[in-house]
């Protein structure tokens, strides 16, 4: 895995002296500002005077962490960013993704899953704060860092690897559902801030509401999930795959609707 490509983007056209200029930067070689006027405005090919690379928390420069499966220049203000440039210096998974209606977080072992339904009522800001509702992790997976593996316009594909197993995530802006594939293993549930209260478990569906909140979890047809404590586990019927959704309510109906689309992974956006 190249972890320290020179800043790349995904799918954007760049020219070559756009990426000459983007490689002499990540070096750290000293350029001169040149403003490119387009209509009304301009871009610039280098690092304007007074401004700095991409650094974490403790002001040391960070480089985008990714797979070979990406290429191409890699944005430094999106949404999913936090997968790619680790802003603190003792997180090497991700902070908060905000997809919405899905909030996220990269754990060493899977994917925390929340809602950005918790608003605190507080006279001096307003903010959707993170609240995980459960973990979906590879049993067994402790993963050093969590890394870009894919991306387009709306979804983003994250990677966790251990050397002996491997778990991917495809998750998008505006996409309630959240796609996993695996390598080998078992998936598990892991509920820490709250019981969920399960309304519907056949052949590897599950519904349940925990901290209020309505999901669905979508496991390959004759696929079973066992309970301990407040961990859930399937081996997903020796199959690789699964998906996660968050549900506006906890009617059959609607699970139904979101179990018929649970497997129409997302390729690119």
């Amino acid at each position: 895995m190249d972890l320290h490509r020179p800043i790349k983007a995904c799918r954007v056209p760049v020219s070559g002296p756009i990426l000459l200029v983007i490689i002499l930067i990540s070096s750290g070689m000293p350029v001169m500002a040149q403003n490119t006027p387009v209509g009304n405005g301009s871009y610039t090919t280098s690092l304007p005077s007074g401004a700095t690379n991409p650094s974490n928390d403790l002001d040391i420069p960070v480089f985008p962490v990714h797979t070979e499966n990406v290429t191409g220049p890699i944005p430094t203000t999106d949404w999913w960013t936090p997968i790619v440039f680790k802003f603190r210096a003792d997180n090497q998974y991700s902070d908060v993704l905000a997809a919405q209606p899905l909030n996220l977080k990269a754990r060493a072992s899977g994917l925390g899953i929340g809602t950005g339904t918790h608003v605190p009522a507080l006279p001096y800001y307003y903010a959707y704060h993170y609240q995980e509702d459960f973990l979906v992790e590879l049993a067994g997976m402790n993963s050093g860092f969590t890394a870009l593996d894919g991306c387009g316009d709306w979804t983003v594909t994250a990677q966790w690897d251990d050397g002996a197993n491997q778990l991917k995530a495809t998750l998008g802006h505006g996409l309630p559902y959240v796609y996993f594939t695996k390598t080998s293993g078992m998936m598990q549930l892991f509920f820490a801030t709250g019981v969920p209260s399960v309304w519907y478990n056949k052949d590897g569906t599950l519904g349940f509401t925990v901290n209020g909140k309505n999901y669905g979890v979508f496991a390959p047809t004759g696929s079973t999930w066992n309970t301990t404590g407040m961990t859930f586990t399937s081996t997903l019927n020796g199959l690789a795959y699964m998906s996660v959704a968050c549900l506006p309510d906890n009617t059959p109906e609607t699970l139904a609707l979101f179990q018929s689309h649970a497997f129409a992974f997302v390729s690119d956006t």
